[in-house]
């Protein structure tokens, strides 16, 4: 098949219902998925049961339709593309049948808000299933149009030029996914997205994305992929060589983050004046220890939920004029908005151009709807 073909116009007498079923589990896993960014989005120790309860209904309407796609006879041209796609459904099954499980009884009589961690735990398998859809991109049109950022200019006109340049990729350097030592068992390695339409000679915005304690580059790249490939950024997600970033010793993580960005400039062409640091919760407490550490690379920083902490020798210098994007939520239960708050105040004290987001029904959770703003800000030309 070739790459702007989809799976579900491949019909005929004998494999009808083969595509009703896959265009049946497609709408109900992507709206699955949607399902789980909204739960994710609003994630709050006092809200928890409402929102186990509100997922408990999209478990049995998944299962059935995967069901039925197994229950048929698949074409061999077909097979690996199919086994990915149910692959994907059964990860956001199990997703969803761990999600109620957190809705036993002790929901309902309250917990202490750390064990809200299990379901933070149970929504983040949602990443493994986006990292099995993203190649069926190239054959399947509703998850091609999945991974694009909403309200995306002329899709119509970008589709097209995107299957272009899958099918011609560039020799001299990879695009799309590449993983340097960064599997869910390494620390220390990276993730990156590269735009597939990215070509030599042509450069782009470089973000740097660090992902929260106890998380991981590969998982936490998935945040960013669909306004970096709608606005063509490249996007570096490394992963902390600890369970999180080195907050107490910042060298030791910030200079590994370093030689990758000056990695990633000599491999592919990246735009100088948009290097982006941006983290969330214990991420973005270290966007501000790597950006504003002499020697830093970043033209720009954004910290996500984060704290700003005390800034080393030299450092205060340096932040006179940086652009800083902050962001932080009305609810947030485990960094309050006052940390914020008074970042926003001491920055500006400090000559720092700062922007600040303050959302109101944003718990500690990162707020996809922000990244197109962010991109925009990225974009304004410094004075």
């Amino acid at each position: 098949m070739g790459p702007s073909e989809s799976i579900e116009t491949e019909r005929n007498d004998s494999n009808e219902a083969l595509g009703d079923a896959v265009a049946e589990l497609l709408q109900r896993l992507l709206s699955g998925l949607d399902a789980l960014d909204w739960m994710g989005r609003r994630l709050h120790p006092g809200r928890a049961a409402q929102l186990v309860e509100a997922m408990r209904p999209l478990a049995v309407p998944l299962s059935e339709s995967l069901e039925k796609l197994r229950d048929l006879e698949w074409p061999d041209h077909l097979e690996n593309h199919l086994e990915r796609l149910a692959a994907a459904a059964e990860i956001v099954h199990e997703s969803f049948l761990q999600v109620v499980d957190s809705g036993a009884e002790p929901w309902r009589m309250g917990l202490d808000p750390s064990d809200v961690m299990h379901l933070y735990r149970a929504l983040r398998h949602r990443l493994r299933a986006l990292e099995l859809l993203y190649p069926l991109c190239a054959v399947l049109g509703p998850i091609s149009r999945y991974f694009l950022e909403e309200g995306v200019p002329s899709a119509s006109e970008w589709l097209p030029r995107w299957a272009k340049a899958v099918a011609d990729p560039p020799a001299e350097a990879p695009v799309g996914i590449v993983d340097g030592k960064n599997s869910p068992d390494q620390r220390g390695g990276f993730s990156i997205y590269v735009p597939e339409t990215w070509r030599p000679g042509r450069s782009m915005p470089l973000v740097v994305a660090l992902h929260g304690g106890s998380g991981h580059g590969a998982g936490f790249l998935w945040t960013w992929l669909k306004e970096a490939r709608s606005r063509e950024v490249i996007v570096l997600s490394p992963t902390s060589r600890g369970r999180t970033w080195s907050l107490l010793d910042p060298g030791l993580d910030a200079g590994a983050i370093f030689e990758m960005v000056a990695w990633v400039g000599e491999k592919w062409d990246v735009d100088k004046e948009r290097v982006l640091l941006t983290g969330m919760s214990d991420g973005g407490t270290f966007s501000y220890l790597a950006g504003f550490r002499e020697g830093a690379p970043f033209t720009h920083i954004a910290p996500i939920s984060g704290v700003l902490p005390p800034l080393s020798p030299g450092s205060e210098e340096r932040v006179g004029g940086h652009p800083v994007y902050l962001v932080h939520g009305a609810m947030d239960w485990m960094f309050p908005v006052q940390t914020a708050q008074v970042a926003r105040e001491t920055l500006k004290s400090l000559g720092a151009q700062v922007t600040y987001r303050e959302i109101a029904d944003l718990s500690h959770t990162y707020p996809r709807e922000e990244n197109g703003a962010i991109l925009d800000w990225l974009s304004v030309p410094r004075p």
